[in-house]
């Protein structure tokens, strides 16, 4: 059993209720009763544990696509570190961009 210094959140402290622990016995009809709200506890969490499995497989593939794009951003910068230099008319260098280029446009009002 553990202490009160293990417990991680509310719902692992095990009360009356979770632990099924009754003052009377049970008629047969209740006993009815409590295999059907077990059923639809065991129904409700297979359904909780199949979307947590779809959201993984989401989160995978996601993190994949990440490391491809970051791969490919890699790559492209070890290209233009690796591209000879050229000099501009102002006498300074400059590495070859493989993108466009961003000009500064006014906008009147």
């Amino acid at each position: 059993m553990q202490g009160i210094s293990q417990v991680k959140g509310l719902r692992d402290v095990r009360t009356t209720i979770s632990t099924q622990v009754r003052a009377c016995p049970r008629t047969k009809g209740s006993t009815y009763l409590e295999v059907y709200r077990l059923d639809k506890e065991k129904q409700r969490l297979e359904m909780v544990l199949l979307a947590m499995a779809k959201q993984q497989q989401r989160i995978n593939r996601r993190l994949g696509e990440i490391r491809e794009a970051v791969a490919r951003l890699m790559d492209g910068q070890k290209e233009v570190a690796a591209a000879p230099r050229k000099r501009t008319a102002r006498g300074h260098s400059e590495a070859k961009e493989a993108g466009p280029r961003w000009k500064k446009l006014t906008l009147g009002y």
